[in-house]
């Protein structure tokens, strides 16, 4: 809920109240003019606006004005001692979340050109505390859509943005399941590493914070956010449960000016995972140390698309396997339940009412669909909870998929494993900011990752035998 807050705080979606009380002229004289109100908390940072107060007759009324949003009019003003208090409801469909600006002189008397700016949230649930000058701060330019930076492609990443747009925030909030399937063993923590070195998607921040949120609502974890490599040490794991990797891509824990770095960081995962905890991973962390070693080569017309070498074949048998190839977002595939009685599928399966017996639900998703290395991913090294129903993929869409094409026509897109002692979930799906938003995808992570944790138990016995 205090993401969803400040979410709608930073869009601005502000609608009138009613009317207030009477404010004197002597009492609205200090708070007239415009303003650049800054307001923080700890947890999500500052927030700017544009705030206008001006006085008609016996009413004092304002506009606020959030960067890059549109003018909202504020009604409801009145004066408590020597503060104004500007009351409003932040708007978004099936909410009205209630917020109270209070603007006080910082000096007796009030003759000065900053205020204290205090905002109360969803009644004190949420406060952040600030100031506001007199003037308008300079507009910042609008952030691409999505969160985007400007360059990059696949090998060539550009800045990784760090910060979710607040309207997936809020439907991905909206989405969260109420309860976790499993009581904590004990007090959880869990390290998002959010580093991408190649590839950077735009919903790398919606993931980490998706993992937070589930924590939070549910009380099955506490989480960390970094997005640095440099965290990943056997010292700093020992703090944790669990790693999830939100969409990391290329080598993304390498430092290519430090090879004993670089090692450390790799043993360290791995001894993390395999000394009895848990990894879960999402999307593009499947697309991480393969390729071709050195510069790549010139592309080759018609030339075979199979995702090149392993580069650390430690991690990629860890993570079940590394990307070839893709279906472009937004391709729509039939999705194949393929352990129904398995908790972390509970969201994708009903009860027949009559003999009491789980059965799948299949459904249709859209995103931008993974296809691994035949020879690095097989069901031998996996228990696949779900995965692309070839059999309904149009003739066409199959035959967009190069050369060389997986004889077994098998295609995962979520799976457990042993690896050690320890537990691994992945999550192919996880593209698109979308895929952030649906309930069940989201019970279903929250499933996976308990599993990873050790406090979900289930049957992670390899689909086939080698």
């Amino acid at each position: 809920m205090r993401i969803v807050l400040v979410s709608l705080m930073a869009l601005g979606l502000f609608g009138a109240g009613q009317a207030g009380s009477t404010v004197s002229a002597a009492q609205a004289a200090p708070f007239l003019g415009e303003w650049t109100v800054t307001a923080a908390s700890a947890a999500f940072g500052a927030q700017t606006f544009r705030l206008v107060v001006a006085r008609s007759g016996d009413a004092v009324h304002a506009t606020i004005r959030p960067a890059n949003q549109p003018e909202i009019a504020i009604t409801d003003v009145r004066a408590s001692g020597g503060s104004l208090v500007l009351s409003y409801a932040a708007s978004y469909p099936g909410m009205s979340i209630p917020t109270v600006l209070i603007l006080t002189p910082e000096t007796a008397g009030g003759a000065t050109g900053t205020l204290r700016a205090d905002m109360s949230i969803m009644d004190g649930q949420l406060e952040m505390t600030g100031s506001a000058t007199r003037g308008s701060a300079a507009a910042s330019p609008p952030r691409p859509a999505g969160g985007a930076q400007a360059g990059g492609g696949r090998g060539g990443p550009p800045p990784q943005p760090q910060v979710a747009r607040v309207t997936d925030l809020m439907q991905m909030m909206a989405a969260l399941p109420d309860a976790a399937p499993a009581k904590p063993k004990q007090p959880r923590r869990v390290l998002v590493l959010a580093r991408a070195a190649g590839f950077v998607h735009s919903s790398i921040p919606l993931a980490a914070r998706t993992v937070e949120a589930l924590g939070q609502k549910t009380g099955a974890w506490t989480t960390v956010i970094s997005y640095s490599a440099a965290d990943i040490t056997a010292d700093n794991l020992k703090q944790y449960d669990a790693v999830f990797l939100s969409n990391t891509t290329g080598l993304f824990l390498d430092d290519p000016s430090d090879a004993a770095a670089t090692k450390a960081r790799r043993d360290a995962l791995l001894e993390f995972v395999r000394g009895g905890k848990g990894l879960a991973a999402v999307h593009a962390a499947t697309d991480s140390y393969h390729g071709a070693a050195g510069p790549p080569a010139p592309p080759q017309a018609n030339g075979p698309v199979d995702g090149g070498s392993p580069l650390w074949p430690d991690f990629n048998r860890l993570i079940g396997g590394f990307f070839k190839w893709h279906w472009l977002y937004p391709t729509q595939i039939a999705v194949k339940i393929d352990d129904p009685e398995s908790p972390i599928n509970m969201p994708f399966t009903y009860v027949n009412q009559g003999s009491g017996v789980r059965l799948p639900r299949p459904f249709t998703i859209a995103d931008e669909v993974y296809t691994f290395n035949e020879t690095s991913w097989s069901r031998a090294n996996a228990h696949v909870l779900t995965s692309i129903d070839y059999t309904k993929m149009p003739a066409e869409v199959r035959a967009l998929e190069p050369a060389p094409r997986r004889s077994d026509a098998d295609y995962a897109l979520s799976y457990i494993r042993r690896e050690g002692s320890g537990r691994v979930f992945v999550e192919v799906l996880g593209h698109d900011e979308s895929i952030y938003k649906q309930p069940p995808m989201l019970a279903h992570i929250l499933a996976g990752l308990q599993y990873a944790l050790g406090d979900l138990a289930a049957n992670d016995a390899p689909s086939r035998q080698p």
